[in-house]
């Protein structure tokens, strides 16, 4: 910023974005899969689960017990006849679609290759987290922009300068944009992986005009 104010004219705006994932790439999801030992069945309209909803968790919102067992498309343990699998079901009241599973005793294997222990139980975070860094790298690539993997997350190189670091938590955070070019590029990718839930400005975002510049970028 001392260099930058010595220059004149312009501003550094970075800001972190949280983002609701919604699975509506399927080509992405099914990469996920196969990133998590898992395969991909189109049109599977059954998917292996306790086989019975017992009312101990909450059914995800829009679906009742009867809709349990049923979906559109599978995932599932190749080569496993025992271990649950996952329903993508299309939500009727929310966009995209849903994963549907059974996590009673680890979905007797499936759970291993979906959920990371250090989150909540019950969660596919592994898969979604891959999902979230495929749909985001390809959108990125059909922009032209170059994509650096980190594993766990990937930065995206903006053709202005500014980057963008996506986190298979959902979050993007911009960082070295000018003006408000850091929300422009973000939007990208956050409109290709769901709705924006939490806007985090960094204190770089609210930075003034230089003194004696008149004329400010953004």
């Amino acid at each position: 910023m001392p260099i930058l104010r010595f220059i004149g004219g312009t501003e550094v705006n970075s800001h972190v974005v949280k983002v609701n994932v919604e699975i509506n790439d399927l080509n992405a999801l099914a990469q996920a899969a196969q990133d998590c030992g898992l395969e991909f069945v189109e049109g599977q309209q059954t998917f292996r689960w306790y086989g019975r909803h017992v009312g101990d968790y909450a059914l995800p919102e829009g679906f009742t017990a009867r809709d349990m067992g049923k979906c559109e498309h599978a995932l599932r343990v190749p080569g496993d006849h025992r271990a649950y699998e996952i329903g993508i079901a299309r939500n009727p009241v929310a966009a995209g679609f849903t994963l549907l599973f059974d996590f009673w005793a680890g979905g007797h294997g499936l759970m291993k290759k979906v959920h990371d222990t250090n989150g909540a139980e019950g969660n596919a975070d592994l898969l979604v987290g891959r999902y979230v860094l495929n749909v985001a790298r390809n959108a990125a690539f059909a922009q032209g922009w170059n994509v650096i993997d980190h594993g766990n997350m990937i930065t995206v190189e903006h053709p202005n300068g500014g980057t963008l670091d996506v986190r298979a938590d959902g979050s993007v955070e911009a960082n070295g944009f000018t003006g408000r070019a850091c929300h422009d590029a973000s939007q990208v990718l956050v409109q290709r992986l769901g709705t924006e839930s939490d806007f985090q400005p960094k204190p770089e975002y609210f930075d003034g005009p230089p003194q004696g510049i008149d004329h400010w970028q953004g």
